[in-house]
């Protein structure tokens, strides 16, 4: 829906509460919605003033000509939050339009400054293995068991901790079934479930997506 017509929208829908007796605006929850921009992230934070009961939430953000950057739906109780990491640089306005279905439905103009940075195709300290050139780091977030091969009856006794830090791993690609990462450690590859590594966060990384290419 255009940008126009949502403000339309919310217009009418203040109206109309505002036309209601006392007594029956007292029994409206009440919402905040909070949007916090740090860097290339963007937090949308939606809360009430009752938490008793499950909400219908929608987001939708858009760029200055009205194209969608990204949209989110969530179902539940609240508070939640939606978080959008932009994959590429911008500079300017980005739009939140943000509906709580039946109660409140607005929108948001925020600034938005960000630089992507092609993460460098970091070869130094790798003594040995494939060449790393195009290949991504992934964030341990579960531990797991390494490997032998991508089956689940390959599990070896080598497992990877995630205490006391998550560590980072190498990652060549995806099996052919597309369930599991294959990552270098010490010069050997070897092979962990896919839901056991994210996008490295640092400074040099943040966030690339990891390979998608099926590798043997």
């Amino acid at each position: 829906m255009h940008r126009k017509l949502r403000i339309l929208f919310s217009a009418l829908i203040v109206l109309a509460l505002s036309i209601l007796p006392t007594v029956a605006r007292a029994q409206f929850p009440t919402f905040d919605v909070d949007i916090v921009v740090d860097g290339c992230t963007i937090a949308i934070i939606v809360s009430s003033s009752d938490n008793s009961r499950d909400y219908l939430v929608y987001a939708y953000v858009s760029d200055q000509d009205d194209n969608e950057v990204a949209s989110f739906e969530h179902d539940g109780f609240l508070p939640v939050t939606f978080l959008l990491t932009l994959s590429q640089s911008y500079s300017g306005s980005l739009y939140v339009d943000y509906e709580v279905v039946d109660f409140v439905w607005d929108e948001e103009e925020i600034d938005v400054n960000c630089t992507v940075e092609t993460p460098a195709p970091a070869t130094v300290g790798v003594p040995c293995g494939p060449a790393l050139i195009g290949l991504g780091q992934g964030l341990l977030v579960r531990t797991t068991p390494l490997y032998w091969a991508p089956r689940k009856d390959a599990a070896s006794n080598i497992v990877l901790q995630t205490t006391p830090d998550a560590k980072t791993y190498w990652v060549l690609g995806v099996d052919s079934t597309r369930s599991f990462y294959k990552i270098i450690i010490a010069c050997q590859t070897y092979w962990v479930p896919l839901d056991t590594l994210v996008p490295n966060p640092d400074d040099v990384w943040r966030s690339a997506p990891l390979p998608t290419q099926v590798v043997n």
